[in-house]
């Protein structure tokens, strides 16, 4: 589990478009996505397609991550 600091910097690397650092936050938040997942399984929607769904969020989520919210 990455520290508050590490997030903060490979969110910044991410945003400037560091796969590596893209690669890290996703390997981290496996457990966060399968966990979103889960709730939607069973709806009619394959699981694997929900995974990539929710990969694909938090990267969006990354993108648009503001610091200036000091969250």
């Amino acid at each position: 589990m990455l520290s508050v600091e590490e997030t903060i910097f490979h969110i910044r690397k991410a945003k400037k478009g560091d796969e590596q650092s893209k690669e890290i936050l996703l390997k981290n938040n496996v457990l966060l996505i399968k966990s979103i997942v889960n709730r939607f399984k069973n709806k009619g929607v394959d699981y694997d397609d929900l995974y990539q769904l929710g990969c694909m969020g938090l990267l969006k989520a990354i993108y648009n991550f503001n610091e200036d919210y000091s969250v």
